[in-house]
């Protein structure tokens, strides 16, 4: 194959593959937009007829055998990192995929260079490939044997982070319902990986020509099965989002509201002693304790916002708004600062509820 017609194989399958998965992981974005949904099932489709054109279209071979093989290679060559994201996206619904994301997709290569090769190997060449693997000649095609066994390495790699991450996120979460959800999740995952299993690792430990055929068939099952649980996770992850802002409301209400008592006490406390011309020491004992009080308190919810990140800085500020203008009110002034192990550990609440306190 000429060089130009090489290169414009290459640009094109990974092109198509990237429209594919593109369109897979655009469903799983929580949006109610019915035109989105439609718009990346085109794309995925589009994708999938791309590559299939590709691999037919520049194939020199008569078999179907060794094109079916060659699209199994090159679709669920991007599965393993495809599911990892799929996880990650689902335990943590409040982090975009970003370009770190678009990294971990480049792991599929494997696969795509492998369809490369065979799809430009004439048929001699080819059935000499096949009577390497049967025969488990690893002197011969050495590369090829790398990349078929680096292949399969990566999906089982993916695959067990994202039983780690499926795991984590059950033993963390106290929500039952949450936590039914992530087992279907996770047998979703294992029911899709296990036809992957079929068709790519399979036939590598055990080789026959029957085999050969076979098994590249069961990553069509694997592909729908991945685009239905996709399509599903929208409304999963939306409503993951809901529950986990009404917590997040629940419990700045609950600091609004005990935390502005236990402040207001000791500021009128302070008021009170501010009338005395000696402060006793059992007094700055009964100011002190009304402070602890709150600061206990404190403590205890810091612990259920740690996870809530985005309200960091508002709250501390909202925090610091509230003792200055209690203070002031006296005509003192204060100046405010968080012990580090504090600071660092507190969420933000919105500007809105921060102005409230």
């Amino acid at each position: 194959m000429p060089i130009w017609d090489f290169i414009l194989l290459a640009v094109g399958l990974v092109s198509a593959v990237n429209h594919f998965y593109l369109g897979i992981f655009g469903l799983a974005v929580p949006t109610q937009s019915r035109k989105a949904r439609l718009y990346f099932s085109g794309i995925l489709l589009a994708g999938a007829w791309w590559c299939f054109w590709l691999t037919v279209s520049f194939s020199q071979l008569i078999e179907p055998e060794p094109r079916m093989l060659a699209m199994s290679m090159l679709l669920s060559g991007y599965f393993g990192p495809l599911i990892y994201l799929y996880v990650r996206t689902i335990c943590q619904p409040g982090q975009h995929v970003g370009p770190s994301g678009q990294l971990i997709l480049l792991f599929g290569s494997f696969g795509t260079l492998l369809t490369i090769i065979f799809l430009t190997m004439d048929r001699m060449e080819l059935q000499a490939v096949y009577t390497a693997f049967l025969l488990r000649d690893y002197t011969r095609f050495a590369f090829l044997w790398f990349l078929r066994y680096a292949h399969s390495a990566e999906l089982l790699l993916f695959i067990l982070l994202s039983v780690i991450k499926l795991g984590e996120t059950y033993y963390r979460t106290r929500d039952k319902t949450i936590k039914v959800q992530i087992l279907y999740i996770a047998l979703t995952v294992a029911v899709g990986t296990l036809s992957l299993l079929f068709a790519n690792i399979l036939p590598v430990f055990w080789h026959g020509i029957q085999m050969q055929r076979i098994a590249p068939l069961f990553s069509i099952p694997g592909a729908v099965l991945l685009y239905i649980s996709f399509s599903n996770t929208n409304k999963y992850i939306h409503r993951l989002e809901v529950e986990k802002e009404q917590e997040r409301q629940g419990i700045m209400r609950d600091i609004h509201d005990h935390l502005g008592a236990k402040l207001t006490d000791a500021f009128l406390l302070s008021q009170k002693l501010q009338q005395k011309d000696t402060l006793a020491p059992a007094d700055l004992d009964q100011l002190g304790e009304a402070v602890r009080l709150g600061l206990d308190m404190l403590r205890e919810k810091i612990d259920l916002l740690h996870d809530l990140e985005s309200m960091r800085e508002n709250f501390i500020q909202g925090l610091q708004i509230y003792l200055v203008r209690r203070y002031t009110k006296v005509g003192r002034t204060i100046d405010f600062q968080l012990a580090d192990e504090i600071g660092d550990s507190l969420p933000m609440s919105t500007k809105e509820q921060g102005n409230a306190m």
